[in-house]
């Protein structure tokens, strides 16, 4: 007995380092998560830290500018119409010198047509051991559905009082929170995958913030951040009271109030409601790293969600009846809808969907097979001007509002240069001949380079001339302009 009481007291002394080690070593790596937890807790980059700096400091007045308008010139509120032209007559060529454009402000940035491939997000990886609580979030935009994770903590994050104090500890509990980096490569992925470009990934993102925050002030700032983290030049500031969010655009705006901070105009983004316009407050310094411009415009349409609407086109050619069937998808419009206005030029360069132009190009070739060129063009023009009714913007939508092609054939009125941007896509893609805008004080025209020439008035341009060619002016072939332009000097616009 006594034998086994001295190996029970021996094996009990033996395991009492064992069990010490193990303590001291539980207690260590107690530390070690204690210590990497409060690493995680801080700033996950010097960059954060820094913008977070900018922010405490006094804000500033920026001063604001009222949304531009292009063309300030009124135009007709009823078109005249002309003398329905026999086939294949038409005045002598008279030249009608286009006008250079008038100098003006400098668009900024520099336009490049084609946009560029959305900006890297900033890296954060992540502690291993730690990874944040995340619930899926499914919203939907233009037709798709995104489900992309969302930190739990983001729905906790509170502005509370509405001032830059406000905003700075706002961004201090984003960035010192979960990372933001597997929201924003759902989100990249997302708009790549169906090709938002620029625009299409701001509404995207603005969407899913929307769905994540509590409140709208939240809303717009939690996109604002999101987009300071996948590369873009965008700011925030205050504005009688309420959160303003702001972008700077590569292409130029106009109909859209804007501030000019840092020598860049910054555009009120507010997809809600009747935007601040003034008596803005924001932070004096950038986002640490390089960001860019949101390129509105784009050449190539997204790849929205299904869906058609249809309409019935009928017109009357040198006597004879014709009608068109056209569909459109109401998730290509909404995106096209949410658009600011942009140039007019840029309405010549941006291409409707692959569907919708073989649909109606292949109606319109079966008809016009056989005419010649100047026939043909008369009959894109006829339709043109008779398969839809003539309104001023600002009768219909209650301010100027240009149209794609595809927005033209959807609503129940157009007005020229809707009409205009149509007609020069039907005849670059369906006749294959040079066509360019014609920019009057208050009116939009066309005008084309016919393979043999023509008859009555004409620009010149690249030593051709180009004929115009009014899809407004009811009845008038190529070569004719309404009696009131006669005498005017156009702009011209290069169009596709």
């Amino acid at each position: 007995m006594g034998s086994r009481l001295c190996c029970l007291v021996l094996v009990v002394c033996g395991l009492l380092p064992a069990a010490q080690v193990f303590a001291q070593s539980e207690d260590a790596f107690q530390k070690f998560l204690k210590q990497r937890r409060s690493e995680y807790q801080q700033f996950r980059s010097e960059r954060d830290q820094q913008f977070h700096s900018f922010l405490k400091r006094q804000w500033k007045a920026f001063k604001s500018y009222a949304g531009e308008v292009e063309d300030p010139a009124p135009k007709p509120s009823a078109i005249p119409r002309a003398e329905e032209p026999e086939p294949r007559k038409a005045p002598e060529p008279v030249a009608v010198e286009p006008k250079a454009p008038p100098a003006r402000e400098k668009p900024e940035p520099e336009p490049v047509r084609k946009a560029p491939p959305r900006p890297a997000p900033e890296e954060e990886p992540e502690p291993e051991a730690l990874q944040p609580e995340a619930r899926q979030v499914s919203v939907r935009v233009f037709g798709r559905k995104l489900t992309a994770p969302v930190p739990d903590a983001w729905s906790e994050l509170h502005l509370g009082q509405v001032s830059s104090r406000g905003v700075a500890t706002f961004w201090k509990d984003f960035a010192q929170g979960p990372s933001a980096g597997p929201t924003v490569k759902a989100l990249g992925k997302a708009s790549d995958r169906w090709n938002l470009g620029d625009w299409g990934y701001v509404r995207l993102v603005y969407a899913l913030a929307d769905e994540a925050a509590d409140g709208s002030a939240e809303a717009r700032l939690l996109t604002w951040a999101l987009l300071l983290k996948s590369g873009y030049a965008v700011r925030t500031g205050i504005a009688h009271g309420e959160v303003v969010l702001l972008f700077r655009s590569r292409d130029h705006l106009f109909e859209v109030p804007y501030f000019r901070i840092d020598g860049h105009r910054y555009y009120v983004f507010d997809p809600d409601g009747d935007p601040a316009s003034s008596g803005l407050r924001s932070y004096d310094g950038e986002f640490p790293g390089k960001v860019r411009p949101v390129a509105v415009a784009a050449q190539e349409p997204p790849s929205v969600g299904p869906g058609r609407e249809g309409r019935d086109l009928k017109f009357k050619f040198h006597g004879k009846a014709y009608e068109v069937r056209v569909s459109v998808n109401p998730n290509l419009l909404a995106f096209q809808g949410s658009l600011p206005q942009l140039a007019l030029k840029d309405y010549f360069e941006m291409r409707p969907p692959k569907g919708f132009s073989e649909d109606l190009h292949r109606q319109l070739q079966k008809e016009m097979a056989g005419m010649p060129p100047r026939e043909a063009v008369d009959f894109l023009l006829a339709f043109v001007q008779k398969a839809f009714a003539y309104k001023r913007d600002q009768d219909q939508f209650g301010g100027e509002n240009y149209l794609f092609p595809t927005e033209t054939v959807h609503y129940p009125y157009s007005d020229c240069e809707d009409r205009a941007v149509l007609f020069s896509w039907l005849v670059h893609d369906l006749l294959g001949y040079p066509v360019v805008g014609l920019d009057y004080p208050g009116h939009v025209a066309t005008a084309v380079a016919l393979p043999k020439g023509g008859r009555g008035q004409y620009v010149k341009r690249d030593g051709h001339r180009y004929f115009v060619a009014d899809p407004t002016y009811v009845n008038a072939g190529v070569g004719m302009v309404m009696p009131r332009y006669r005498d005017t000097q156009p702009k011209v616009l290069p169009a596709w």
